[in-house]
């Protein structure tokens, strides 16, 4: 018990158990209706059910370790018992990247090329987080690191990335001038 962090509160290691818990059974739910073959064997579902229980049994694990540790310290004196001492604080930095995502992903990717809505979701991040870099480095970071994911995945990979691509596009306009 002595490896893992001591400033983790088991409540919080709780929570993320019983959430783990609840994700692996919809997902195994869900893998057990997917549509399937002669045999489990060459059924699409078999990966995500075996990850599922996988999922499942790292969870209960979790699980019985902050009750065994939550035990521990309440015998020692340092704890009150599970969901005492509980204190949420909020991170602007956590609200602030969620509302970007959402953004990025329910507004820009539907209205822009992925290249630029990219571009404005990896600037605002990349600000939030790395508030003191330089405005010159964060623009050509959120600039070419999509322009190169976009190459990557569209050229050499073959698939498409969410959204309209702007590279895809200018190469098609190429290609016909030509």
């Amino acid at each position: 018990m002595s490896d893992i962090k001591k400033d983790v509160k088991p409540e919080i290691d709780f929570i993320t158990s019983v959430l783990l818990m609840l994700l692996s059974v919809f997902i195994f739910v869900v893998a057990i209706y997917l549509p399937r073959s002669n045999t489990w064997l060459t059924a699409p579902g078999l990966m995500p059910l075996i990850l599922s229980v996988s999922l499942f049994l790292l969870a209960l694990y979790l699980m019985v370790y902050t009750l065994r540790r939550v035990n521990v310290e309440k015998k020692q004196g340092r704890s009150k018992g599970l969901f005492k001492n509980l204190q949420f604080s909020v991170n602007k930095k956590l609200i602030y990247v969620i509302v970007v995502t959402f953004i990025y992903l329910f507004v820009l990717l539907e209205r822009m090329y992925f290249e630029i809505s990219s571009s404005i979701f990896l600037f605002f991040t990349i600000k939030i987080f790395w508030g003191k870099g330089k405005l010159v480095q964060i623009i050509l970071i959120s600039i070419i690191l999509p322009a190169l994911l976009c190459l990557i995945f569209n050229v050499l990979f073959a698939l498409l990335l969410p959204g309209d691509s702007l590279l895809l596009d200018l190469m098609i306009l190429i290609s016909r001038r030509i």
